[in-house]
């Protein structure tokens, strides 16, 4: 019979550790008639190591066992401003149910079918992936030296001989080592190190982390072929691991590797292939011999837009790809250049207008710039106030406002000529854009109060034109630039 929550603590204080000679550790977490968790780590550690920190879990049972939890926590301490050790939880990495299993990261989601993991009579299994890179990318990024660490590892199994009878063991063991910064480690030992991890892939962002903080440093990534980088992509095009193929994106940016027909070729299919990932990459890599490809795909045509938009620096000068996107868009809607809107078609109207701004076609920049003078006031309901919620309810109202027809127009000839940018960059590793518009276009809608909430409203422009007319109002002066403007497009 296995006991319930059976605790292993070691209560001595931590302390610096004799690590001359040392190579590896081996510290016992839990250990009892069923099951032994060993945690093996080195003694000196740094980015070039890939398994420094693994865990060795042992069946010593003659049965099976059903594990339905593994996790861990490294805990550090840290003193306080009142001079008191305190506890830092999971300052160097903790898990979620079964992250350190090799075998949860060769899946796409747990099933009902795999809802518990089988070890076999005698079976001994050892897992490092996500321990090693969790602590590894956190060390380097924290300490700008190499220096000692001392941390307590906490561990949890809930396990069993039966799947419907689970009991929770737990263990808790000081450990140091000697973490090396990277400024002391030969570049090409981490470089091959990334090489490694660029050609493991494998799912639920196991390797995330560690590649993230590796294509950091400029001295690695020289030493890493353009060619090893677009392997890494095209592998993680079939798996959900968008966080990595962005690192790679970037790093392949750096080495100028754009315009590498390999790239091009791999997107060109992806976008053909309903099990590739593509979408999201698009917005940050772009070459326009992607153009007809994107057009002719099945892809959604607000999300081609969204794309288009994004990448509109790089081929809104050529007047055959304005051509294909104008007659790709007109051909999803039916839209009459007569047409005078009204308050019974508005609604209709008012988006149809924007996704054909995108374009910047000739039809479309003449249609708008004939309604300038258009100051009729239309409603029209404004639901922004509730983005953040989670769900809309019945009970949740929009909000009517007067749009002028004039504004509309206006609002699309911005984006028509050209006078909205998008500043691509990242944050961490997560790709952000932000839509940025000149300040001499701002106009104040008096009609609208809200349209001048934001201090800084005029600076931006929602990528899909949604509401961009509460806070763009069609005055005098701006009337002026923009006429000008139209004049030196020859309109």
């Amino acid at each position: 019979m296995i006991s319930r929550c059976v605790t292993f603590i070691i209560t001595s204080t931590l302390c610096t550790l004799s690590l001359i000679g040392q190579k590896t550790e081996n510290v016992t977490l839990i250990s009892n008639d069923e099951i032994k968790l060993t945690l093996e780590h080195h003694t000196e550690a740094d980015l070039s190591k890939k398994d420094w920190l693994k865990f060795k879990l042992r069946n010593k049972t003659n049965k099976k066992l059903y594990f339905e939890n593994i996790n861990y926590s490294i805990n550090t301490f840290e003193i306080n401003k009142n001079n008191e050790r305190e506890l830092k939880p999971g300052a160097l990495g903790r898990s979620k149910m079964y992250n350190l299993l090799p075998e949860y990261h060769n899946v796409k989601k747990i099933t009902a079918d795999n809802k518990f993991y089988e070890l076999p009579a005698k079976k001994e299994i050892t897992f490092w992936k996500y321990a090693s890179n969790t602590a590894s990318a956190i060390l380097e990024k924290s300490l700008s030296k190499s220096q000692e660490i001392c941390g307590l590892m906490e561990f949890k199994v809930e396990y069993g001989l039966h799947e419907d009878l689970v009991d929770i063991y737990a263990g808790e063991e000081a450990f140091c080592f000697n973490w090396i910064n990277s400024t002391d480690i030969n570049p090409k030992l981490i470089a091959n190190h990334l090489e490694e991890k660029i050609s493991d892939v494998t799912q639920r962002k196991i390797n995330s982390a560690i590649i993230n903080t590796l294509v950091l440093n400029e001295s690695v990534i020289n030493q890493i072929t353009v060619d090893t980088l677009i392997y890494g992509i095209e592998k993680r095009g079939y798996t959900q691991n968008k966080s990595e193929r962005m690192a790679l994106l970037k790093t392949l940016d750096k080495r100028n590797g754009f315009e590498n027909d390999r790239i091009i070729s791999h997107y060109q299919t992806c976008m053909y292939d309903k099990n590739c990932e593509w979408i999201e990459d698009l917005k940050y890599y772009w070459n326009n011999k992607l153009f007809d490809t994107l057009i002719s795909n099945s892809l959604f045509i607000n999300e081609k837009i969204k794309i288009l938009e994004i990448q509109s620096a790089d081929w809104r000068k050529n007047d055959d790809r304005k051509n294909k996107l104008f007659k790709k868009v007109i051909s999803t809607m039916d839209f009459d250049f007569n047409y005078v809107p009204d308050q019974d078609g508005f609604s209709k109207w008012y988006n149809k207008v924007k996704k054909l701004a995108s374009t910047r076609h000739p039809e479309v920049i003449k249609y708008l710039s004939g309604l300038l003078d258009n100051e009729t006031f239309l409603k029209i309901e404004d639901w922004s106030g509730q983005k953040n919620k989670r769900i809309i309810t019945n009970r949740d109202k929009a909000k009517i406002i007067n749009v002028r027809i004039c504004d509309v127009a206006y609002v699309g000839l911005l984006r028509a000529l050209n006078k909205v940018d998008i500043e691509k960059k990242f944050e961490g590793f997560k790709y952000s854009q932000s839509v940025l518009i000149d300040e001499k276009w701002r106009g104040s809608n008096e009609a609208n109060s809200d349209g001048i909430r934001l201090k800084n409203a005029y600076t931006l422009l929602p990528l899909n034109l949604s509401m961009g007319e509460k806070y763009y109002y069609l005055n005098f002066t701006n009337k002026l630039e923009i006429r000008k403007l139209l004049r030196r497009y020859g309109f």
